[in-house]
């Protein structure tokens, strides 16, 4: 005798699709499972992991623009320093050319400047703004301290800046000498013409009086980079230590809300 139901193996069938029950437990399991994701992305939103992640970012995006404008400076530094590429700026002929290659190479060179101090004044105010409160923030000084406030390079680097701000463009020659049989091209810093400004600090006067002669402009950004280079790599480890705890909470609601997405 048949009790209503389809029986397969012994085992009754799941409600027919028009059985009226079916899709309102189907709707209300999909809107209890809706409104449970709702809430975990709204924490993941709200949660301190997330807020120092997009602040790092903002800061990782300083840094790469002043990276990427002190590889572009070395490249087209590189260029025109380049054997094979000499005479193609040297010859009587190729005056225009020179001088649009100038140009360029003093843009550039404006961008790595203005690069540089835009990540110094990111940086400090994001540091300011997160560690009012904390005692990174003397520690964060004392390192500021030591690679920066006493070294010759960043305070002759801050110099060029200034100069760019208040008085011009930085004197930059481009020149070529006879070494070794051949033509070699340079491109180097004005030292005559730097040497006759009265607003360097201490640190830039001292970097000018061990300055070598000539004074090779590729050898100067490089110098700042490398410092740069090597205070951020401290500054970006000792920020994952300290927000570590934040960053894993929020690694695992995130794991938490990828459960809950459709699957492919």
């Amino acid at each position: 005798m048949s009790d209503g139901r389809h029986h397969t193996e012994g085992r009754a069938t799941p409600a027919a699709p028009d059985d009226p029950k079916a899709p309102a437990a189907e709707k209300v399991a999909s809107h209890q499972t809706d409104d449970r994701a709702h809430e975990l992305f709204q924490r993941i939103r709200q949660s301190e992991g997330e807020k120092i992640h997009w602040k790092l970012e903002a800061l990782r995006a300083s840094y790469h623009v002043f990276s990427q404008n002190h590889l572009e400076l070395c490249k087209s530094i590189e260029h025109f320093e380049a054997q094979e590429n000499v005479y193609r700026y040297w010859l009587i002929g190729e005056r225009e050319r020179l001088g649009a290659f100038q140009l360029e190479n003093m843009r550039l060179f404006h961008n790595f400047l203005s690069g540089a101090f835009t990540l110094v004044d990111h940086t400090r105010i994001l540091v300011r703004e997160l560690y009012a409160q904390d005692a990174f923030l003397a520690e964060y000084q004392k390192r500021i301290d030591h690679d920066f406030s006493t070294s010759n390079i960043a305070g002759f680097v801050k110099g060029l800046r200034n100069w760019m701000l208040h008085r011009g463009l930085v004197p930059v020659k481009v020149q070529a000498s006879l070494g070794a049989g051949r033509l070699v091209a340079s491109i180097v810093l004005d030292l005559e013409q730097l040497g006759t400004w009265d607003r360097w600090d201490p640190r830039a006067r001292r970097y000018l009086a061990d300055a070598p002669a000539p004074l090779r402009l590729k050898d100067v950004v490089n110098s700042y980079h490398d410092h740069v280079e090597s205070f951020y790599s401290w500054l970006g480890n000792r920020m994952a230590q300290i927000h570590a705890p934040a960053f894993e909470e929020w690694v695992r609601l995130q794991e938490q809300f990828r459960t809950m997405l459709p699957q492919r």
